[in-house]
């Protein structure tokens, strides 16, 4: 991944308005928090740099689906670093839906927008159910999210995992 750093800051240099470099460094920056947080390590500093560059790559290109999927998906790791550390994600967990659905507006028929909108409601409901809250709206939305990830795309498997934890977390609620 240093390597990876190396040639993306070279790119950057030669031409800082390239998009796509910037959305390539926030993708191996979250490849790194998400190493670190699997080793037990704090990935936010990691997490933070990579917010920074998917937002300059989306301030540059703002129509990018696959950016602001990126973007997204950053929202929610940081969201799930405060829920383990047992403060509340779901401001974070709006803004990853928010920018979930922007990409939904450029791209309807992309499956990855309804699972990013799956899965930032599945940790909605995880949170309400770690603090004995109702997660049934957020159980709802997740499923109805994922049911249109796999019209799209019946063979996608993140979708088919998050449907099975959507139905695993409403057994759990019930």
């Amino acid at each position: 991944l240093g390597k990876a750093h190396e040639a993306l800051n070279q790119a950057i240099k030669a031409n800082p308005e390239d998009a796509e470099t910037h959305r390539v460094l926030a993708g191996v920056y979250a490849l790194q928090a998400e190493v670190q947080s699997a080793q037990k390590l704090d990935p936010q500093e990691l997490l933070n740099r990579g917010l920074q560059a998917i937002q300059k790559s989306i301030l540059i290109s703002p129509s990018d689906s696959d950016s602001l999927l990126l973007h997204g998906q950053l929202l929610l790791a940081m969201a799930a670093e405060l829920a383990r550390d047992g403060t509340s994600p779901l401001p974070l967990l709006q803004q990853a839906n928010g920018v979930a659905v922007r990409a939904r507006d450029v791209n309807a028929k992309n499956p990855l927008v309804y699972l990013a909108l799956g899965q930032s409601a599945r940790a909605a409901a995880e949170w309400q159910i770690s603090r004995r809250k109702s997660p049934e709206k957020d159980l709802a939305d997740g499923q109805a999210a994922i049911d249109k990830a796999l019209q799209l795309n019946p063979s996608l498997a993140a979708a088919l995992a998050t449907r099975g934890s959507l139905y695993l977390l409403a057994a759990h609620a019930a």
